[in-house]
């Protein structure tokens, strides 16, 4: 028997009478499918390195408003839970992690360290575990560690890269957490690489993106990812390419973000991504969005109190979180 429950739906689209006991007496996942709907914008240059936290409602188009500031400056990477927002690293080549709680605006605390100082890394995750990915250290280089979001630590090994990269973008869904393009020891790369989130280990070759990129930025749903922008060799993109995540292959074309941009910040929900923020080559502060569930070009979606580039961008909403 299956009971429909249009505002609180799995990932069919129904959720069965077994699974709708065991969240009730359990306190399980169902009641988070649609409560998400906050996204951060973090860190980033503005030319100079800016410790400025925006947030948006993903929902509901419109400006971002202050939420805090960070621990360091600079460019950073930001993950999290349904419940806490991570963020990691900065210009500074740092080890910081620190952390926000999404319900309460307010400054980051201190969280814990990565296993090296680094910066130029990225980061997804799910409601468990978030995963920092390459950067400089100060070489460049292939490390992965992660943390357990819900206990304050430092991070620990997961496994390497298939090679050293900076640059890259990250997102995913539950079960899998894939890093796109970057910048290898010598050129920029189209690769795309998974892990599983529950098995530590090295990762592996997912496919190709369609363009050459550095510093693009991904956004996820459950089964879609979508990765936009970025430095190509040597001009600026504005290409959108989208893989499905649970099925491995190269990227097909999704459509196109407003403007050729490189160091923006991507987030989303289970409908909608948003990116802003980066440099065309001035910085910007625009926000724009996508719906994920079918192709197409980004429309404006509001701007960032600040203009600046190599920001960080999560929610506590996206492919990993529902």
């Amino acid at each position: 028997m299956a009971t429909s429950y249009p505002d609180k739906t799995n990932a069919r689209g129904i959720w069965t009478l077994s699974e709708i006991t065991k969240n009730i007496t359990t306190g399980g996942s169902w009641p988070k499918q649609n409560q998400g709907d906050r996204a951060l914008f973090a860190g980033g240059n503005a030319p100079s390195a800016s410790d400025v936290i925006d947030y948006v409602s993903i929902a509901s188009a419109g400006d971002a408003a202050d939420f805090g500031d960070m621990i360091t400056n600079g460019g950073g990477s930001v993950a999290g839970s349904s419940t806490r927002s991570i963020i990691s690293g900065d210009d500074d080549l740092t080890d910081v992690i620190s952390y926000v709680s999404w319900a309460t605006t307010g400054n980051a605390a201190d969280f814990g360290n990565l296993t090296d100082d680094r910066y130029t890394h990225c980061a997804a995750s799910n409601e468990t575990r978030a995963i920092f990915s390459g950067g400089v250290a100060p070489a460049r280089c292939n490390v992965m560690d992660y943390i357990t979001i819900s206990t304050i630590g430092n991070a620990i090994d997961f496994g390497d890269l298939t090679g050293v990269k900076i640059g890259c973008s990250a997102k995913g869904n539950s079960t899998r957490y894939i890093v796109c393009a970057g910048e290898n020891d010598s050129a920029r790369v189209n690769e795309i690489e998974f892990v599983q989130y529950s098995t530590l280990g090295n990762a592996v070759d997912f496919g190709n993106l369609n363009s050459i990129s550095e510093f693009p930025a991904a956004a996820s749903n459950s089964t879609r990812l979508i990765n936009a922008g970025g430095q190509a060799t040597p001009a600026k993109i504005k290409i959108i390419d989208t893989i499905q995540i649970d099925s491995l292959g190269n990227a097909t074309d999704f459509g196109d973000i407003t403007t050729a941009t490189a160091g923006l910040g991507g987030a989303s929900n289970n409908t909608k991504g948003i990116f802003g923020g980066g440099a065309t080559p001035d910085v910007v502060n625009v926000v724009e969005f996508v719906s994920l569930i079918s192709a197409g070009n980004a429309a404006d979606f509001g701007d960032l109190s600040l203009g600046r580039q190599r920001v960080g961008a999560g929610s506590n909403a996206e492919g990993g979180l529902v």
